[in-house]
């Protein structure tokens, strides 16, 4: 789950805004909804996850509650459950605890499981030697230096078939144990590997050898839980053709392509700011249409350091993380991503760090204290008001028309409504009219809501003031959306 380091080169990279269907209407245009089918689609209520979160801990579980996390992403790492000292051991013998504790607390708590099946183990290969490979970093072209095993092969990877038959064996006993019919608990989905694009970090052999240990996992998770749902891919950010969409349409020697039997595909879009993660996204989203996967794409990671130090070239002030988080949460969201997961809860202690050169120690929503960071109040919103609701892809912009970079997004279901505004590049007036009740502008800095009238005028992107205007209201009469005009 680390970034890594060198990741300053993608600064340059797509700059351009992920544009959302407002519509233009004249002033007298009326509207008539038809079926969300037709103006819209709805988001799933279980749409949000936290990477790094458990809910063993009666505090963390609250928190999670409080920010309303549905799902929790962490590893079911090879290495944690089968180390050296039980390879030879059988299945039941493995080093289960800590996972039955997790998984139980989840399952009681109401709280959603993607664990990921990943790496490798040094016994598989003899253990360590001390020589060493020079390899190439896939992010910063660097030559590094990586350690290899007693059998001459390189740490993260899994080659041959017999190195991924005990894989398999790992992965199927793991799923068998947790496909909720073996009284220790469900896990709600699996994915295979983290990141194999990131060379040599989490992976080092050729990406056909992934290829293939993808299609085998798979079969092996189908055999022991022919409903799991599977994931494959986990890609960070700048994917090589290689990697994708080779894995897309490779096959292997008897016709079987690597994604037949996964039913999502991971992404991570880490960009240096919310626009450009969201076109990432889409591009990502639209190439996996040649292997049936357009919009099943999860985004297992996304988020942005918050120390100005860390070296990623992702990072962003804390005080400008209220709007980057909002507005990343709202790209994806329109983007039709299957769910979304924040990395991550909290930071590690770096208040005990001599210096803020570790973006590692900065991507979370809190602190170690857990107190708020900037942006998770955001999450809050988003997560507390979204999920659940139909996003409106039209709706009547009446009086005179406002421009392309006036971004806004109507969500709305069961008499309550949602409604998330900014400009892009200028700015920009307007005059928003809100036909209801309990209607309510929410700071995005520190998580009030404050009474509104029903039309009330606006400026965005002005000096200092918050960009993005985020409304909730309550009306069960769908003739009546909101308005919304330049002044």
């Amino acid at each position: 789950m680390n970034r890594l380091a060198g990741f300053a080169f993608i600064v340059l990279l797509v700059c351009g805004v992920f544009s959302c269907q407002n519509g233009e209407e004249d002033a007298d245009e009326q509207f008539v909804y038809s079926s969300p089918e037709e103006t819209g689609f709805s988001i799933p209520a279980d749409f949000l996850g936290m990477v790094h979160a458990s809910a063993v801990s009666e505090t963390e579980n609250a928190l999670l509650d409080d920010y309303g996390v549905k799902w929790m992403l962490t590893d079911f790492s090879w290495g944690s459950i089968q180390p050296e000292s039980k390879k030879d051991a059988a299945p039941e013998n493995w080093n289960w605890s800590d996972f039955d504790t997790y998984v139980a607390a989840a399952n009681a708590k109401g709280k959603k499981i993607l664990a990921i099946l990943d790496y490798d183990v040094a016994w598989l290969h003899g253990g360590w030697s001390d020589a060493y490979v020079e390899m190439t970093d896939s992010v910063n072209g660097g030559r590094v230096n990586i350690r290899k095993y007693a059998d001459g092969c390189t740490d993260r990877s899994i080659v041959g078939e017999a190195e991924r038959a005990k894989f398999c064996a790992y992965a199927a006993a793991t799923v068998a144990r947790y496909n909720g019919e073996n009284g220790h608990g469900k896990v709600d989905a699996w994915c295979i590997w983290n990141e194999p694009n990131l060379c040599p970090r989490f992976w080092t052999a050729a990406p056909e050898e992934f290829f293939r240990l993808t299609k085998a996992a798979a079969s092996a998770i189908r055999q022991a839980d022919p409903d799991a749902v599977i994931i494959g891919g986990a890609f960070m950010t700048m994917v090589k053709p290689e990697w994708y969409p080779a894995i897309l349409t490779w096959r292997d020697t008897d016709n079987k392509g690597a994604m037949e039997q996964v039913d999502f595909i991971a992404y991570h879009p880490y960009m240096p700011n919310p626009s450009a993660s969201a076109n990432m996204y889409t591009g990502f989203n639209n190439t996996a249409a040649a292997g049936g996967f357009h919009n099943k794409v999860w985004v297992t990671e996304v988020c942005y350091p918050t120390t100005p130090e860390g070296g990623y070239g992702t990072e962003i002030a804390e005080e400008k993380m209220p709007e980057a988080v909002m507005k990343t949460l709202t790209l994806l969201t329109a983007g039709k991503a299957a769910h979304v997961f924040w990395y991550q809860l909290r930071d590690p202690n770096n208040e005990a760090k001599t210096a803020p050169y570790d973006a590692e120690d900065w991507f979370g929503l809190l602190k170690h204290d857990d107190s708020p960071k900037g942006g998770a109040y955001s999450y809050k919103f988003f997560a507390n008001n979204i999920p659940g609701k139909t996003w409106r892809t039209q709706y009547p912009m009446r009086s005179t028309k406002l421009p392309k970079y006036f971004k806004a997004y109507y969500f709305e279901d069961d008499g309550k409504h949602a409604l998330i505004l900014w400009s892009e590049v200028a700015p920009l007036r307007i005059k928003v009219t809100l036909p209801g009740r309990e209607r309510q502008l929410w700071d995005l800095a520190d998580g009030t809501a404050s009474p509104i009238e029903e039309t009330t005028a606006y400026t965005l992107r002005d000096g200092l003031n918050q960009n993005v205007k985020c409304f909730t209201w309550e009306n069960s009469d769908r003739s009546k959306p909101p308005r919304i005009s330049a002044n």
